[in-house]
């Protein structure tokens, strides 16, 4: 019997001031050609921060050991202080001093993932977009352009466990794909899977 696959696809077009036009469909898509892929898939649109929080721990409860795991989010992004972000729709005149009330912290969340011992994580942020944030109550300013790094697949490693969790100080394998000014191409990150032997098209 084949590993469980499970995936988590988000996506948030309804910012106040700052509103995107095709995240929702984007994720719509996405879920309909994971399914196809025999994925467990939730697929969740225009969620604010308690809504992403929750959304986040369930599909955190719901990944078991050796899982394959594909986490997928489209909106804004932003990175503030060093930190990677995934801005919630209730992000209003974000700032350093309340972004942790409007958004998730991308890192963390890979973290977390981990530590459910997944056989291979999948996360796509298609979130290459400028957002402001406000340094001060008088003053605002762009905190960098995104959290996207290039376009492609970035083959990388999680962070290491920490060891309070675990004996081992192994990483999960993670693939993560930023996405610019070009859509993610799901047949490029399907066939790198595939070449991992991580799953099987039919």
């Amino acid at each position: 019997m084949g590993n469980a696959q499970r995936a988590l696809i988000i996506g948030n077009d309804k910012y106040p001031g700052a509103s995107l036009r095709n995240c929702v469909n984007d994720a719509n898509g996405l879920s309909q050609t994971v399914r196809r892929l025999g994925f467990d898939v939730q697929c969740r649109t225009n969620l604010n921060m308690n809504a992403m929080v929750s959304a986040a721990n369930q599909f955190v409860e719901s990944i078991t050991r050796s899982a394959i795991v594909l986490f997928y989010f489209s909106g804004h992004g932003c990175q503030c202080n060093g930190v990677n972000y995934l801005m919630t729709t209730n992000a209003d005149q974000p700032g350093e001093s309340n972004i942790q009330n409007c958004a998730l912290d991308a890192q963390t969340l890979i973290e977390v993932i981990s530590k459910k011992r997944p056989k291979l994580l999948l996360f796509i942020l298609d979130c290459c977009r400028e957002y402001l944030l406000n340094r001060s109550n008088s003053a605002s300013t762009s905190y960098g352009k995104s959290i996207s790094l290039r376009s492609g697949p970035v083959p990388m490693r999680a962070a290491e466990i920490k060891t309070d969790y675990w004996n081992s100080a192994s990483s999960v394998p993670t693939i993560i794909a930023f996405s610019c000014t070009e859509r993610i191409q799901l047949q490029e990150i399907t066939q790198i899977m595939v070449s991992m032997g991580h799953i099987h098209t039919t």
